[in-house]
């Protein structure tokens, strides 16, 4: 959680918002870190296109959809990988792209499952393949 964070029951899932990789407008090929609540709802956004994508179309009426992207968002993220999240948050990352290991899975409790098959610790720093 960055300081400028909200926190507490008035957010449902956290999203990744520090020293997150992107292009910079340095230059054509730079990259540059960013961090705060403005690259977390870029993520937040993303997720929910994807998850809109999803939903078929002709099964719901349109006030629906909204309610339909959430539930998509909260059932796919993962839960208990977050410290220091602040009194009264819920413990929930946004994924948009994995499932959560179950016990019996090929990964360790506790690591996040990609599609590829690999084994993921989120709650440390990603490396940049850069």
């Amino acid at each position: 959680k960055t300081a400028t964070s909200n926190y507490g029951e008035c957010i449902d899932v956290w999203a990744p918002g520090e020293d997150i990789l992107g292009a910079s407008n340095t230059g054509e090929y730079e990259s540059v870190f960013k961090s705060g609540t403005s690259v977390a709802a870029a993520f937040a956004a993303g997720a929910a296109a994807l998850f809109f994508e999803e939903i078929n179309t002709e099964e719901y009426e349109i006030e629906e959809f909204s309610a339909r992207v959430k539930e998509k968002i909260m059932n796919k993220a993962e839960i208990n990988i977050l410290a220091k999240i602040g009194h009264g948050s819920p413990n929930k990352m946004m994924q948009t792209t994995a499932s959560r290991c179950l016990q019996n899975s090929h990964c360790d409790t506790g690591l996040t499952c990609l599609r590829d098959g690999t084994c993921v610790d989120l709650s440390k720093p990603l490396k940049s393949s850069m």
